[in-house]
């Protein structure tokens, strides 16, 4: 999307317009649905997207910045109800295999996520649902950038291991943990870096993102964007105050 078809779905959001709303939750509430279930928030996900458009209908009359901005806000706020929830229920392991609602390829993705640790998966998560870069994550998790390329270097061992078990997986741990800061950037946000050894990783990756993104029904869609249109417009100045 361009920077000005943005401004423009942003200004329409901003004074509670359905249409803006629709976009803007089309593009940002299916990965932070998802987000939120991967970050353990299995039970009350849907009623914390409530929570989140709500206060992006408030912000937006105030909000000063673009697409990438209002991603990383979004995700900002993801994050900290992933992190209250944790703090408020044990969320101990779980193995998805006992459940029957997931295809096979999809539990091999959430088996490995629920195994990493828990700064390794919300870097992870939030690179690559979220498709912030680095910088923006170690804002959200307030942590060093070289941080945050530490988790998602690990993370990336694990996925390695996952592909390939074995000494077959020896080449690409080896190439992960020779990679650059930008290198990891590059492969945690699926853009290719023309190294062979990590094809493994990139499509599991790209399973990823299929395994928690979550699109809701059009009733679900409906709720959402109601309650981000009527934040707006409760925000929005009266038209006799603009005159």
């Amino acid at each position: 999307m361009s920077s000005a078809a943005f401004r423009d779905i942003l200004a329409g959001a901003a004074r509670g317009e359905e249409a803006a709303w629709r976009a803007l939750y089309r593009d940002l509430g299916p990965a932070v649905a998802g987000y939120l279930s991967a970050a353990g928030v299995d039970t009350g996900a849907q009623v914390a997207v409530d929570r989140i458009f709500v206060r992006l209908g408030e912000l937006l009359t105030s909000f000063r910045g673009g697409e990438r901005e209002l991603r990383r806000l979004a995700f900002s706020m993801a994050h900290a109800e992933g992190r209250e929830r944790r703090s408020l229920v044990d969320l101990a392991y779980s193995d998805p295999s006992t459940s029957y609602q997931f295809a096979p390829g999809e539990l091999r993705v959430r088996r490995l996520v629920n195994l990493l640790e828990r700064d390794e998966r919300d870097a992870l998560l939030l690179c690559v649902l979220g498709q912030l870069s680095v910088q923006q994550t170690a804002r959200i998790l307030e942590a060093p950038s070289d941080e945050v390329v530490g988790l998602l270097r690990r993370s990336l061992v694990a996925i390695a291991v996952e592909v390939a078990p074995g000494t077959s997986s020896t080449p690409a741990i080896r190439m992960v943990r020779s990679l650059s800061r930008d290198e990891v950037e590059q492969v945690v946000a699926g853009r290719p870096a023309g190294k062979t050894e990590l094809d493994g990783i990139r499509v599991f990756l790209i399973s990823l993102k299929s395994a928690f993104f979550e699109m809701p029904s059009q009733d679900v869609e409906s709720r959402h964007v109601g309650m981000a249109v009527s934040a707006a417009r409760s925000m929005a100045a009266p038209e006799s105050d603009l005159r």
